[in-house]
């Protein structure tokens, strides 16, 4: 089952950039903080979906995209207390979770699909970065789409 409020499309950066998929907040809270929060995110997982990529065709080392899930402290979080929240800077997650895509000569790539499940240590609102290799490709053209989803 997909949450459809928690599904985000972003258009993939030109070669040699990085884009970032608008964040999902799942109410996560940082583990220690003693935040009443529910655990049952735990059970779902992230899913990227990447279109074919036709433009994607080196395969050397400046070739790969790399996905990255990156996660951002929350403060000031108190269920019930009034308090405000505090978004903190996004960083990778520890332990690092990261895919990488490789260029397909004369076809590009082909659409792929990987499930993220949720490292146990996130902190609070995560998102995916898209960084392309300097021979990536044009492929701003296209879109990746992450959806959180429990199936």
């Amino acid at each position: 089952m997909q949450d459809n409020a928690l599904s985000v499309t972003v258009a993939f950066p030109a070669a040699s950039a990085t884009a970032y998929v608008s964040a999902i907040d799942l109410g996560v809270v940082a583990p220690g903080t003693n935040f009443l929060a529910s655990n049952a995110w735990r059970l779902g997982r992230i899913r990227v979906k990447v279109p074919t990529l036709a433009n994607h065709t080196d395969v050397t080392a400046n070739g790969p995209i790399t996905f990255t899930l990156q996660d951002a402290l929350v403060t000031g979080v108190g269920v019930g207390t009034g308090a405000t929240s505090t978004v903190g800077a996004y960083a990778n997650t520890n332990p690092l979770v990261q895919y990488s895509l490789a260029g397909v000569a004369t076809t590009g790539s082909l659409a792929k699909t990987f499930d993220i499940p949720i490292p146990p240590t996130i902190r609070g609102p995560f998102r995916i970065a898209i960084a392309t290799g300097s021979a990536a490709g044009d492929n701003t053209a296209s879109a990746l789409t992450v959806d959180w989803t429990w199936e």
